[in-house]
């Protein structure tokens, strides 16, 4: 709500997300609801993949957005793939559709692998990663 006093309505042309990917498609929302968005914002998250961000995916797919990409990095820690994913904010598009129930079981097992990850004698291995990542791919 500051951003939107201090600088007015649609004066955010960027977004960068790369904190918990679950929560990227709120604060997303929150940006939208306060009217923040310049049409036309580039909208970019990291760690899309690994751990995930299921929720982001479906409103970039299914909001007010134009030409979602993703585009495949090699995770730094891991040595592995990850995704990045952006979208262009389009101000006249359509509410974002209502997700399916399912969605929320893959959201919560991303948070489960993200736990998992910050501590050394539960870590998920590399395989187990791969594993999870290609159940999150194939949908």
């Amino acid at each position: 709500p500051h951003l939107l006093d201090i600088y007015g309505p649609r004066s955010i042309g960027m977004v960068f997300m790369d904190q918990k990917g679950t929560r990227f498609h709120t604060d997303l929302a929150l940006l939208e609801e306060l009217g923040l968005l310049a049409d036309g914002a580039v909208i970019l998250a990291d760690n899309v993949l690994k751990p995930g961000a299921p929720h982001y995916i479906w409103h970039l797919m299914h909001g007010p957005y134009k030409a979602p990409t993703s585009v495949s990095v090699r995770e730094f820690l891991l040595q592995s793939e990850d995704w990045m994913v952006m979208g262009f904010y389009d101000a006249n598009g359509p509410p974002v559709a209502a997700p399916p129930p399912t969605l929320n079981r893959t959201a919560f097992e991303s948070d489960a692998f993200r736990k998992r990850s910050m501590f050394d004698g539960v870590a998920p291995s590399k395989s187990d990663w791969w594993a999870f990542s290609q159940r999150f791919v194939d949908g």
